[in-house]
């Protein structure tokens, strides 16, 4: 490569060849004939009506939740650099190649940015516009908002990793989170004025956090890593819906971040059932990705549950109870594939089901608690929604013992 924009754009074409290449094995002509080309069809249809404000089904949903949709965008995605390992021969000894390169990184991350959020805008613009009665300044204000509101998550999510591990990383996450979404709700309730300052902090934000990044070459590594997560990202998922899981080598045990870190019992009874399910309990505990997923799933729901109309949180509660009954079930594959649960005794499958049956339902009951709870509470009062948290709890308990099978 003669200079540094021919390296980036060669970067950037290898890999949407290798995404295309992905997309093409994963979806051939029969699921784009019967699977995507009718989902496309019935969505078009719909927007369609959408449009022309025909759209009687869209009555019945809380439209104003659309706003907080953008929220959720914002908390994905990071900056690209698209750094490579090798680049530590040559890159890293010549400072104007290596800035360069971030440059045009960080320049395609807005470009990428401006386009999710402006194609996400586009569908949601008619139910804003028609439906919510929104003018055409407060959503246009809105939308410079969440990009800027985006690129600020992103390169500060970006420099806390390089910086801070373990519980200290996952604690200023929460914390990076719930500021955020304190923000992010301030800016809808204030007025316009308001929100166009809002917007200009935002901007200089973003400009200060550009310049900041720019200077941190001494996390060249981590950042390596990173860029080589996000191009595999795509295969990854396909690997993990496809039900395949990538054997790994011998590792040496990680140390839990906060919980049962000396590996306590939880049960004194140490029967064979009891020691199923607190495997079952440490295991996803323990498990990164499940508890902030089942975090992630907790706050939306309790998000969506709040602001939908009286007649629909009864039946939000129960939807929302099956998410995570069904999440925190779906590591049980995973547990039972575990050399450790191997050598446990399982021979009684009878008994393992009721095991598991225990786990699951102790690990989903302080959402589904929450759920009644806050339910009964944005209906009438906090005791009547303790009431109904308890409740629900106990409708949870019969319906896990009788309908979750295990495979």
């Amino acid at each position: 490569m003669n200079n540094p924009y021919q390296l980036f754009l060669h970067r950037v074409k290898k890999e949407w060849n290798y995404h295309y290449s992905v997309w093409k094995t994963a979806i051939d002509w029969i699921v784009w004939l019967y699977v995507l080309l009718p989902i496309l069809a019935v969505f078009c249809h719909q927007y369609y009506f959408i449009w022309s404000g025909q759209a009687q089904w869209l009555h019945s949903f809380p439209t104003e939740f659309s706003w907080f949709i953008f929220f959720f965008l914002s908390t994905k995605g990071t900056v690209r650099l698209f750094l490579q390992e090798a680049d530590l021969l040559f890159l890293r000894q010549n400072k104007h190649w290596l800035e360069t390169v971030m440059r045009f990184g960080i320049t395609y991350s807005l470009f990428l940015n401006a386009l999710q959020i402006l194609i996400l805008s586009a569908v949601f613009f008619p139910v804003w516009y028609i439906y919510e009665g929104a003018t055409f300044s407060k959503i246009i204000t809105f939308i410079s908002f969440v990009y800027f509101f985006r690129l600020s998550l992103q390169f500060t999510k970006q420099m806390l990793t390089v910086t801070f591990q373990n519980w200290k990383l996952l604690l200023i996450n929460i914390t990076l989170i719930l500021i955020s979404f304190f923000i992010f709700i301030t800016y809808l309730l204030v007025s316009l004025p308001i929100q166009l300052i809002i917007n200009v902090l935002f901007i200089i934000a973003v400009l200060i956090l550009y310049k900041v990044r720019l200077n941190m070459k001494w996390c060249f590594n981590e950042d390596c890593l990173r860029e080589t997560q996000e191009r595999l990202k795509l295969t990854s998922l396909f690997i993990a819906a496809s039900g395949y899981k990538v054997e790994k080598g011998k590792q040496k045990r990680k140390k839990p971040l906060i919980l049962f870190s000396n590996s306590a019992y939880l049960f004194s009874n140490r029967t064979n059932s009891n020691l199923i399910t607190e495997t079952y309990i440490k295991f996803v505990l323990r498990n990164k990705a499940t508890m902030i997923l089942l975090f992630q799933i907790t706050m939306i729901s309790l998000i969506a549950i709040v602001l939908v109309p009286f007649s629909v949180k009864w039946l939000l509660v129960f939807i929302c109870s099956f998410s995570v009954n069904h999440l925190i079930k779906s590591s049980w594959k995973e547990v039972k594939g575990h050399s450790f649960f191997k050598l446990l005794p399982h021979d009684d499958h009878d008994m393992v089901i009721i095991a598991v049956k225990k786990a699951i339902f102790l690990l989903a009951s302080p959402s589904i608690f929450l759920f009644g709870f806050y339910t009964g509470w944005s209906v009438f009062s906090p005791f009547i929604g303790l009431l109904v948290g308890i409740l629900i709890v106990i409708l949870n308990y019969i319906q896990t013992k009788r309908t979750i099978w295990l495979d």
